[in-house]
């Protein structure tokens, strides 16, 4: 006989199936009925969640991959969470997989999955340029030797194709079309959320990379010798208020 345990396990894995039944299970016209009906809910309930994380994956693909898509991504990557806003994790590795006609669909998805956590992540102050001065001044330091901590909602984006100019052309009413050899350049990002709202700042290389110093842990002076070593011209006050005014970061420490 079988333990509950197992029943329960075997359940389970026939509902995450495109059709079937359990074999250990007795089967009748009625509970054939019951569980389609059960597989039916839990479908609608995942697909809503992958929906509501990844819209204009969605877009791109139409509704009907999209449904058939979420059915064979529940399949592969069972949810391993009682929170259905982390079901969605692994789409982006789906989609590469299974998707690799369309490489941006993987890219974009990457993309709303960041947004997703910049979304739900804690609710932690920002530092701005003036709090930021004020305490340098109580330090005793300098800004140049700062280290600020990033906020729980930001993030860097880096992709092969231009997920970013995709993301942004499906926001709004209306939507873009991008000329198709724009499609595979690359991009780069710093995804955070403002007034409860997430969203994308489209960078290049070089203010990437300083940021990219920023986050690992390194000074505002060591971060702005990135910056100019990729952009010798670059307007180092604007980058500097750029890094503030977009709420990346949310506390900071002086090393001198």
């Amino acid at each position: 006989m079988n333990s509950l345990a197992s029943l329960q396990s075997q359940f389970a894995a026939a509902l995450a199936a495109p059709k079937g039944w359990p074999d250990s299970l007795l089967a009748t016209p009625m509970l054939d009925e019951r569980f389609a009906f059960y597989r039916g809910n839990q479908h609608a309930v995942q697909l809503a969640a992958l929906r509501h994380a990844y819209p204009v994956v969605e877009q791109l693909g139409g509704a009907e991959f999209f449904s058939g898509m979420a059915r064979a991504y529940a399949h592969s990557f069972p949810s391993q969470s009682g929170d259905l806003h982390e079901f969605g994790l692994a789409l982006p590795q789906f989609l590469r997989a299974h998707a690799s006609d369309y490489p941006y669909f993987a890219d974009v998805a990457t993309l709303e999955w960041q947004l997703q956590c910049a979304y739900y992540a804690e609710n932690s102050p920002t530092l701005s340029l003036t709090d930021c001065l004020a305490q340098a001044v109580v330090a005793g330091s300098a800004l140049d030797s700062a280290r600020l901590l990033p906020h729980p909602a930001a993030s860097l984006h880096h992709s092969a194709s231009a997920a970013i100019s995709v993301w942004q052309a499906h926001q709004g009413a209306g939507t873009r079309t991008l000329e198709a050899g724009t499609l595979m350049q690359a991009c780069y990002g710093l995804v955070t959320r403002t007034d409860w709202r997430a969203g994308v700042i489209a960078l290049d290389l070089a203010h990437y990379r300083a940021l990219q110093a920023l986050f690992a842990g390194h000074s505002v002076a060591a971060a702005l010798e990135v910056l100019l070593e990729h952009e010798a011209a670059a307007d180092v006050g604007a980058a500097v208020r750029q890094w503030f005014d977009s709420a990346a970061f949310t506390s900071v420490r002086f090393t001198d």
